[in-house]
């Protein structure tokens, strides 16, 4: 049965493989491009010390290995995070066998595989599945009292993403809410590891500790991106969740309630599955009261939560199935293709132009990017503002690589500027750059495409500036709040 869940969960998410990547994917694409190629003061390089090095680093071996495009990597690290995916799912059945038995087991790895927005992040290019991996690990182990193991497991998930702390201080708080003081010794073993194993990242080259502090109090620019009212994930749940999932969790976290508070939290003994319940509880609500009042509330931030919600809704119907005296099978059939049904009809893009507020801006990037390759290919010269830099513009078009892109100065001479910047087939221009400045270097340099990003909200941007200076010479393509300009009849030439 686990197989026939794997398979499903395969074919659940294979085609989510080539979706429009959001930002932080093509800027971790880059980063594993520039890093695998020496590029290394190429303006994306720089992600590349914002996270733990262990799943950008699988990235560069790939990519030294291989060679390929940033395209074949995007596909080849998309592949690797729903790998890891299907292993955190087999975790999951792992976890919840031994903590509510066999029917929680193959429940919990059910409601794992269909999870409308595990289904969609699971082949993200990110760390999320890749660190929950090492975190059920740490998990597992811990309660099979292999603690020096345990430890090095979340060293691990420490070196690759720091979303990870969540479970160990839910683990924390159970046992000192399950007055568990025995196991603390123990804990604190393995913390020791994992401090030891993942220390010098965080001391010596991790570059974004402070950013995170920022990003949470919503001083971080990017903060100011994804915020969101307090209840946003909690208004999500029906959609990350689906309902079936939903109801069936919200059964289990009510049986533990009701449980512990007619046995009472302190127990006699070895833990029972309301311990482990409690505990999936604890971690899932300390995720969720993290992002309630995180000023920023970026999507993929809920995917620490996805297992552990995941095994309460297993042990949940685990529950109804046990009490349920008759009809059993039918019952099963019923939830099995109700859940399969309402998951399959969830898009990729219709969800998330609800989860993500810079998806539709992605696909507008996408959209121009390809017009402009249609018209200029490989080889063609644009000028865009510096302002509009976007990792995932530069990941779509087809005449970026590293080390080709520079930024312009403002009054250089022509001859000088033709010396210098002739080699190279993107220029930025200077955020302060006025239309007459970027009129004359444009004269110079003869770009095909002057691509600016309207922004109406922003008139004192000199990029909206430009926007509209150039719009009284040239009649721009307009693709959402992307200008384009074609340069080529400006200066009566044509540079492809």
């Amino acid at each position: 049965m686990l197989v026939v869940i794997i398979f499903a969960a395969l074919l659940l998410r294979i085609f989510n493989i080539g979706h429009v990547l959001a930002w932080d994917e093509a800027w971790n694409v880059h980063s594993i491009v520039d890093a695998a190629t020496g590029n290394t003061s190429d303006v994306f390089f720089k992600n590349f010390w914002r996270h733990p090095p262990l799943y950008l680093g699988c990235g560069i071996l790939v990519e030294m290995l291989s060679g390929a495009s940033r395209f074949g990597l995007a596909y080849v690290m998309e592949f690797i995070s729903l790998t890891f995916s299907i292993i955190l799912l087999f975790l999951v059945f792992l976890c919840a066998k031994d903590w509510f038995g066999d029917i929680a087991a193959l429940a919990s790895s059910f409601a794992f595989a269909v999870m409308p927005a595990a289904r969609i992040f699971d082949t993200w290019i990110k760390q999320e599945s890749m660190t929950l991996v090492f975190c059920l690990l740490y998990l597992l182990f811990f309660f099979r009292k292999k603690y020096i193991v345990a430890g090095l497991c979340l060293g691990v998930a420490l070196l690759t993403k720091e979303i990870c702390v969540f479970i160990p201080v839910g683990l924390f708080l159970f046992l000192i809410i399950s007055r568990s003081f025995g196991k603390l010794k123990e804990f604190s073993e393995g913390i020791a590891v994992a401090v030891v194993i993942s220390a010098w990242w965080y001391l010596f080259f991790a570059s974004s500790t402070g950013q995170f502090i920022d990003f949470f109090f919503g001083k971080h620019e990017s903060a100011k991106v994804f915020w969101a009212p307090w209840y946003l994930f909690w208004r999500r749940l029906p959609q990350d969740f689906g309902w079936i999932i939903l109801v069936f969790a919200g059964i289990g976290l009510l049986s533990i309630i009701w449980r512990l508070k007619a046995r009472g939290i302190k127990r006699e003994g070895e833990l029972e599955e309301v311990d482990y319940g409690l505990l999936m509880a604890i971690i899932f609500f300390v995720v969720y009261l993290v992002m309630t009042v995180s000023y920023g509330k970026p999507p993929w931030l809920a995917y620490s939560a996805f297992p552990f919600f995941a095994i309460l809704a297993g042990f949940g119907f685990s529950l109804v199935l046990n009490a349920l005296t008759c009809f059993r099978i039918h019952f099963v059939v019923v939830v099995l293709v109700l859940t399969l049904a309402l998951s399959i009809i969830v898009g990729y893009n219709s969800f998330m132009m609800g989860a993500d507020v810079t998806f539709s801006g992605g696909l507008v990037v996408k959209r121009a990017s390809e017009y402009v390759n249609k018209e200029i290919g490989e080889k063609g010269k644009i000028m865009l503002s510096a302002f509009d830099v976007s990792p995932v513009l530069f990941f779509y078009l087809k005449n970026y690589s590293p080390g080709g892109m520079v930024t312009l100065e403002r009054n250089i001479e022509p001859e000088s500027a033709m010396r210098i910047y002739s080699k190279y087939n993107i220029f930025l221009l200077d955020k302060g750059t006025t239309p007459i400045e970027a009129a004359n270097l444009i004269s110079v340099l003869r770009p095909s495409f002057l691509l600016v990003r309207y922004r109406p909200g922003y008139r004192g941007k000199n990029a909206t500036y430009l926007a509209v200076s150039f719009a009284s010479l040239i009649k721009p393509k307009k693709i959402g709040s992307i200008w384009l300009f074609d340069l080529r009849d400006y200066y009566g030439g044509d540079n492809r």
